[in-house]
Formats: structure tokens, sequence, C-alpha cells
């Protein structure tokens, strides 16, 4: 079997690509280039050299386009639009899961892998792939993956799914592999050390139109820079009050009036989130509410939830969450998971 392993630079693909070849797997590395930067080329580097010195033929792929038009467009205008997105979640399902598995079939290759934290099992009963978390849990990446669907998922490997980042760093150093001590990555791979709203207006060639801060009752508070430079639940760096010292968080944003809508912290909290562009990994939309578990932001806990997909003339999908739950935020990922099993997700409006 020919698998072709997404080889960022990084450890844990370095990690995936020596452990298929390892097992006896005719293995190949490809680096996938969809941006033109020196952080980038430094990337290629990195990943040509793990695959010299594994002995494996190495292919670097053109997405640039493809990363523009699916990726960094799609954040750009999320943001404008008043949202918060998470382009990790698009650029799996489109790249690194389409576009790269796409490649993958022009050259012959029967499997992709990646250096992802995450599980994937055929489930012989009902001759579907089912996509799990990782037995990391500290690291594991299911989040980002919910929108795989069930090709991508029958085409997909993760080597790494059984073991740790430790194990993982450990292998790397007896191989001596050049990036066996290099630091986990923390920011978007497009955007230099967090600064996004730098970026959009870079991007667009534009500067944020500012606007005004707002209470509840439509009360102009103060002026501010874009509603770009603010999330759901922010409080640090608004510099607003509401009066007589109470602390002032971002409740809401409006782009058509260019408003950001500050209250207090008790106004963050609510048992219901709407989402829509719904996806279930089984391709199945459930006719019935289904009790599951749910989190509508990475870093979080799954907290128990049902759900109730509506057919309104546009899929929509509605979690009632048993516990209060904080800053909701459209445009994040609402994702649905039935013990370690990710069943599916939507995007938060």
């Amino acid at each position: 079997m020919k698998i072709l392993v997404a080889m960022s630079g990084g450890v844990d693909s370095t990690v995936a690509a020596y452990i298929l070849k390892e097992k006896g797997y005719e293995v190949e590395g490809a680096y996938m280039q969809m941006l033109d930067t020196p952080a980038s080329v430094c990337a290629c580097e990195n990943a040509r050299t793990a695959a010299r010195k594994m002995d494996i033929p190495f292919h670097i792929i053109d997405a640039k386009e493809a990363f523009r038009s699916c990726v960094l467009d799609y954040f750009v205008n999320a943001y404008l639009e008043g949202n918060t997105p998470n382009p990790c979640v698009r650029c799996n399902e489109t790249i690194k899961f389409g576009y790269f598995i796409k490649y993958a079939k022009s050259v012959g290759c029967d499997k992709i892998a990646t250096g992802h934290y995450a599980r994937v099992a055929y489930n012989e009963n009902t001759g579907l792939y089912e996509l799990r978390k990782s037995s990391d849990e500290a690291k594991d990446q299911s989040y980002f993956l919910y929108r795989l669907n069930q090709e991508q998922l029958s085409y997909s490997l993760f080597p790494l799914e059984e073991i740790s980042k430790e194990e993982v760093r450990m292998i790397a150093e007896k191989c001596d592999f050049n990036n066996a001590k290099t630091k986990d990555s923390q920011d978007i791979c497009f955007v230099e050390n967090g600064k996004y709203v730098d970026y959009i207006e870079a991007y667009t060639g534009k500067t944020l139109n500012p606007g005004y801060f707002v209470d509840t009752d439509g009360k102009i508070l103060a002026k501010h820079k874009g509603i770009a430079c603010y999330t759901i639940g922010q409080r640090k760096g608004v510099g607003v009050s509401l009066g007589m010292g109470s602390p002032a968080y971002v409740i809401s944003k409006d782009a058509l009036t260019n408003t950001v809508v500050m209250g207090a912290d008790s106004l963050l909290f609510t048992n219901t989130i709407n989402g829509n562009d719904i996806c279930f990994i089984d391709g199945k939309f459930p006719n019935e509410p289904v009790k599951v578990m749910a989190k509508h932001r990475y870093n979080q806990k799954p907290s128990e939830a049902t759900i109730i997909v509506h057919r309104d003339g546009v899929l929509t999908v509605t979690a009632s969450f048993v516990m209060p739950q904080r800053a909701v935020t459209p445009g994040q990922s609402l994702v649905f998971y039935s013990g370690d099993k990710i069943l599916g997700g939507a995007i938060v409006v």
C-alpha cells in the first residue's frame, strides 16, 4: 500500500511518516505549499530534510490558490461580517483532506496520512467509518476534523492515534530528527504573532471602519476600532465600563450598524445554541431529538445537550444544554459527541 503523508515540517507529521515506514508501508512525503512566506519556505525545507533522512520520495504541492479561495477569503470575510471563524476547521475540510486527497489519488497513492491526534475506525456493523478522539486527550484534535465525510475518512490514516505527544518527541529524538524539540505552534499558521486585525487590513488593503460601543438599550458608550477587533465575552482591551465601576463585556456585534454591544457578564450565558451549515459524519440527519455531549469551543469539555435538526428550507440545528454555556460565539464550531465518537457539528450563528 502506498501512502502519501502530509508533512508540515513539524515533529508530529514527521513521526507519522516514520511510523508508517517502520510498519512496512510504501511511504512518500508531501508538503502543501499554502503560503508564499519565509516561514513556509522554512517549513518546506524542514519537511524535505526529514523525508531525505527517512529516504522517502518527497513532493511539493502548490496549494496557494486553493488555500486563498477556500480559507483566507473565508477567514477575512467572516471577521468583517462580525463573526469569529475557525480557519483550521475549514482548512481540514477543503485543503488537508480535500485538495490533498485529490493530489494523492493523481499520483497513485492508496491512502493519505497526517500528524493529527485523532482516530478513524471502520464499523463493520454499520459499514461506516467513524471519527474518534485521540487516546491522548490533552492533544486531541478531533474537534477540528468534524466536517470530514465518509470518503475522506475512508482514505485517511492517523498514525499517532494511539500514542502521546511525549512518545512522539521520544521517537523523534531517537531518530535524531531536526524538529524533535520544535515547540508546538499556538497561532493560526498565516497570522504572525496572533495579530489577526493587522492581517485582515493587509489582506484587504483597507483599514477597519471605526464604530460605536453601545449598551443593551442602544446607548452610545464610546468609539471602537472596528468590529473585527473584538470577540464575544471579551473584556480586556475594550476600555468601556457600564458605569459605577461595573465591568463591561462584549455581548454581541452587528456588522450592519458597525456596533459592538456591551453588557454584564450574566448576559453571556445561554442554554441554547443555534447552528447552520450542519454536517454529520455518517451523512444522516436525525429526524428526532438526540442526546449528545457537545462543545462550542475547542478548549472546552463537552457538556450534556439535546440537538434537534430543523428542516425549514435550510437545514439548521438547535442544541439545548443542561448547563448554561458562556460566550457563545458566531462563527465557531458546535461539535457533537457520543462518548469518544464525533457525530458531526455545525457553525454557530
